[in-house]
Formats: structure tokens, C-alpha cells, sequence
């Protein structure tokens, strides 16, 4: 299509231009077109270029290449060492055009596992799902203030929520697996003894759909860099299942040692667009302005989790969840959230007292807990990779005749005019007994927050 001019595309009083001529249009084109239409035609104008510019992004998106890029840390350096307890802060890198799509966070933790007498020990459930990425507690996107917040193992979470029968990075389900590729992606040895635990992974920024802007970040040299903060595990050995990374599972004298050196450390990296192309030297152009932002969210926990009758809790967050993911911890072992047999009831309701609910599986009903489990085998082709966890809302993917495709409909819409007093539920026969794990239900929520980073 020919690159139309201001001149061309926006003469004073014009009418409404049909929607792929404002696709081929510069984003400064299409803000000069809405500056010149006629006050009738405005609204009209507003919406197609709306449509236009999805359309443009969504090419975009599809056809830009990626790059990685290093976030350096505000001490220098391209990594950190790793350090129980301590707060790790990366810059995002800046870059003409620059587009920031996802971060890609490796870790590498060199220890020692005593031997003790006869000492032995097992990944939480936690550290199964994210091995040596649980060695960190939380990850933070700052830009104009927090946009992501998460625990390493809600990025793994969703990979498995990605369609049907998919398979994180670092897993083969058919086909050629390279061993050592595989050891490089993720390791983590549980034998007594000195051992470096590895793990790579991404955060997905813009969360909703790979075609969605929503939730990538400018990083051009003239904006005000956004920084990321890695908030390290306070221990790497106990029973907390989203805590700990291993725990004591036999004999005596168990103890985790960090050794520092090179083998130790966490490094960020940015994957980017900047509108490089196959397709020519012109580069193509993302149009953030007005766009809304996606969000990772750390919702309100419910604590203390008793036994024997259910409880609700809110979801605090009023925006337009595309993910809505609870794990509940029964602090009743160590390598399980809460297992199957012990979590008899659970549900989504529309109000504070469960009057009215959007589904209720197990104890007070006579729908089986398991055909809640059986849903999530039909929709994804698998189970979730530990017991415990409770996928309320996965957007992309529910409703889709293709799970694959994420184009999904099903938000849970918690903004004004929606549900705007969603509860979850929860009834487990037992809670506790187990030393340093506490029984609460943690939720994660991925959303859309209609309040755009860059204004239009």
C-alpha cells in the first residue's frame, strides 16, 4: 500500500476513510486525519481508526522481528549474584523504536547439600513447577509504577494454559529432545552435594495474545527507562510449597548452602521489536497511544485457611481478568499445594455469601470435584503439574472450539457494569500440622487495565 501524506490522508472537514487505508497510515497520520475531520463524522472517525490501528498492530506484531537485548543492573554488569533475601534491580534497556514484548530471566544457583546422616531431600511443589526460578520470591515490572508483580512459578503456570496439549520451553512432549539443551534450560539436582541449579523462562508482557499490544512497554531514549526488581527467596530449603525450593525429606542434618562465584547469579534480559522487518528497510511502526495495558497482580490472600467449612474470598481487583489462577496451600505437605483428596469443595461465586455462583464443584453438591479436574484434561490436553492449583479464568483459551488459537472470550469483567463482587471458595476436610507452611489460598490475576501508558 503507498504511504499516504497529512496532506493527502487529513484535509480539513474530511470524512470517514475506510478502515485499511487508515491501517497503511503512520500513528502521526492518523492522529493529524481525527484532528481534521468534521465534528459530525468524529465519533465514526474515533472508532475506524480504533479498528485501523488494531489492524496495524496486530501486522506488526506478526511480522517485526524480536532481539534480546540485556538489562544491565543499576551496580553494572550484565547480572547479579544471587543472594537470599536481597533485592536485585535491572534497567530496561532503551533502543530507537524500541518495543519491550517479555523479559527473559535466567538463574543459576551453585550449592552445597549437606549429607548429614542419610540426609535427603525433594523439590516443593513450587520448585518442581520452577526449579532454580524459585529461588526467587517475586518479580516486579516497574514503569510509571508497578505493571507486572508475580512469582516465578505463575509465569510457568501459564505456559501450560497456552492450548492444548502445550508444553513449556524447557519440556519436549514429541519429537527431538537435545539433552543438553534441555540441562541448560532447566536442572536442578537434588543429590547430596555441590550442584549449580539452572532455569531460563519468560515473562510474557503482553500476556493477553501475542497479537496485543496490551501490556508491552516503549523503551525508546526518549522515555524514562522502566527498571525491573528481583526480590530473592528468603530460603531455599523449608516446607513452604511456594516459599522454599526443596525440603527435608529424610534423615538429619539437612542444610542448603549457597556458594557464590560465578556459577551463582540471575541475569535479565528484554526481548524487543523495533519495527525491523524482513519485508523491507522500512521499518514498521507500533501504536501505543490509547492503547489499554496488561497487568500481572498479586490479589489478596486468604489467611488464616481453616477446615471444615467454606470460605470466600474477594477478588479484590476490579479490572477485566484474562487469567484468574488460586493456589491453594493446605500447609499439609510439602510437595503438593493441597492434594485432591484433601481440597473437597470449591467454587466461583457472583457475591460475598455464594447465593449465586458461577460454578461450584465437590462438597454441597453432587457435581464431583473431578469433573472440574476433567474440564481442564479436555481444554488443555493435560492436568495443571501440581495438585493445589485452580485455574478460574483462563481467557485465552476457554471457550475457543481451538484452545491453540487464544482467542477466547471468556473475561471475567470486574469493572463497573460487570461482576464487581466475584468471590472464590474453598472447603478442605484438613489444614496445617506442617512446621513453617502456613494454610492460605494465594490468587494471581492477569488483566487488562483500560488506563493507557501512552496517552493518545
Amino acid at each position: 500500500m503507498a504511504v499516504i501524506t497529512p496532506a493527502q490522508a487529513a484535509p480539513q472537514q474530511v470524512g470517514v476513510l475506510d478502515i485499511g487505508t487508515l491501517a497503511g497510515m503512520t500513528p502521526s497520520q492518523r492522529r493529524d486525519y481525527l484532528a481534521s475531520v468534521s465534528p459530525n463524522d468524529a465519533a465514526a472517525a474515533q472508532q475506524a481508526v480504533a479498528s485501523a490501528r488494531a489492524q496495524a498492530n496486530a501486522d506488526y506484531l506478526m511480522r517485526a522481528e524480536e532481539t534480546i537485548a540485556t538489562c544491565p543492573p543499576t551496580s553494572g554488569g550484565i547480572s547479579q549474584p544471587f543472594v537470599a533475601g536481597q533485592t536485585l534491580i535491572y534497567n530496561l534497556p532503551t533502543a530507537e523504536g524500541g518495543m519491550i514484548k517479555e523479559l527473559l530471566i535466567s538463574v543459576s544457583i551453585n550449592v552445597t547439600l549437606a549429607a548429614g546422616t542419610g540426609a535427603t531431600y525433594a523439590a516443593t511443589a513450587g520448585g518442581a513447577i520452577a526449579g532454580a526460578a524459585q529461588g526467587i520470591d517475586t518479580i516486579e515490572v516497574n514503569y510509571n509504577g508497578v505493571q507486572a508483580k508475580l512469582r516465578p512459578m505463575l509465569a510457568y503456570m501459564l505456559e501450560w494454559l497456552k492450548g492444548y496439549g502445550r508444553s513449556p520451553s524447557w519440556i519436549v512432549n514429541a519429537g527431538n529432545s537435545d539433552a543438553t539443551i534441555g540441562a541448560a534450560l532447566k536442572a536442578m539436582s537434588l543429590v547430596a552435594g555441590t550442584t549449580t541449579w539452572l532455569a531460563t523462562f519468560r515473562v510474557r508482557l503482553n500476556a493477553l495474545h501475542p497479537h496485543d499490544p496490551a501490556g508491552i512497554l516503549p523503551s525508546m531514549g526518549s522515555v524514562t527507562p522502566g527498571f525491573v526488581k528481583i526480590n530473592c527467596a528468603q530460603a531455599l530449603m523449608g516446607n513452604d510449597p511456594i516459599y522454599n525450593t526443596v525440603y527435608a525429606s529424610g534423615g538429619t542434618g539437612n542444610a542448603v548452602t549457597v556458594n557464590q562465584g560465578t556459577s551463582t547469579f540471575v541475569k535479565v534480559e528484554a526481548i524487543y521489536t523495533d519495527g525491523t522487518h524482513l519485508g523491507g528497510p522500512v521499518p514498521l511502526l507500533l501504536d501505543l497511544a490509547g492503547e489499554p495495558t496488561c497487568q500481572y497482580i498479586m490479589d489478596q490472600t486468604l489467611q488464616p485457611l481453616a477446615a471444615g467449612s467454606i470460605q470466600r474470598q474477594k477478588i479484590a481487583t476490579l479490572q477485566q481478568h484474562y487469567y484468574a489462577i488460586s493456589i491453594v496451600v493446605d500447609g499439609q505437605q510439602a510437595q503438593s499445594f493441597s492434594t485432591v483428596g484433601n481440597l473437597i469443595g470449591f467454587e466461583l461465586d457472583k457475591d460475598s455469601v455464594g447465593q449465586n455462583k458461577f460454578a461450584q464443584f465437590g462438597a454441597g453438591t453432587n457435581i464431583s470435584v473431578y469433573d472440574y479436574y476433567e474440564r481442564l484434561r479436555n481444554t488443555f490436553g493435560q492436568d495443571m503439574p501440581v495438585e493445589g492449583i485452580i485455574p478460574w479464568v483462563a481467557a485465552p483459551a476457554y471457550g475457543s472450539v481451538n484452545a491453540d488459537n487464544r482467542n477466547g472470550k471468556r473475561v471475567l469483567n470486574m469493572t463497573p457494569g460487570g461482576w464487581t463482587d466475584v468471590h472464590h471458595a474453598y472447603q478442605l476436610t484438613a489444614v496445617g500440622g506442617l512446621a513453617g507452611a502456613t494454610p492460605r489460598v494465594e490468587t494471581y490475576v492477569v488483566s487488562l487495565n483500560p488506563e493507557a501508558l501512552v496517552k493518545a
